[in-house]
């Protein structure tokens, strides 16, 4: 039953992210605002859960991405899987608070926008522009809107998840 509640809850993030943001966020100097609320709630998973559990979330969602929204298939069901796994790996923590959960999925943010960017500028589908308008409207203020959605369901999905592993123990999802 859990396990169909979390499914259920990042397939409705799924379709708020990609039909009813869009008309909701502005567009500034011809970029389009976007929160990435799958892959926020994939790396809270990774983060607070465990990195199975977000590698599979991560390579479902990341493919239903693909499928409606990517330039290439396969790019960001990678991505968002592998993301996922590494912050569990490397900054799963018995004791974790919210200032450093939220650093690190700073770092999970810039990680997933990165590695999307090599896949797609190696098969020729980007250039990178580095210029500033590239580096703060594109890059730090779609972290700083990740962030914020980041640290508003925060402190709901770390108590569930408390909940869940009293309740059934370690592993569950």
């Amino acid at each position: 039953m859990e396990r169909n509640v979390v499914w259920l809850i990042l397939f409705a993030l799924f379709v708020v992210e990609g039909a009813v943001l869009p008309v909701f966020l502005p567009v500034i100097h011809g970029t389009q605002l976007h929160i990435d609320f799958v892959l926020t709630g994939v790396l809270l998973i990774g983060l607070l859960y465990h990195r199975h559990s977000a590698l599979l979330y991560g390579v479902c969602f990341g493919f239903m991405h693909d499928l409606m929204y990517g330039q290439m298939l396969g790019v960001f069901a990678f991505t968002m899987g592998l993301t996922g796994y590494l912050i569990n790996l490397f900054f799963a923590d018995k004791y974790q608070t919210m200032f450093r959960d939220l650093l690190v999925l700073v770092v999970g943010f810039i990680m997933f926008h990165a590695i999307v960017s090599v896949f797609y500028y190696v098969f020729g589908l980007y250039q990178p522009n580095f210029t500033w308008n590239y580096v703060f409207l594109d890059l730090l203020l779609r972290v700083a809107l990740n962030l914020l959605f980041a640290a508003i369901i925060y402190v709901p999905t770390k108590k569930h998840y408390q909940k869940m592993q009293v309740r059934y123990g370690s592993y569950f999802a």
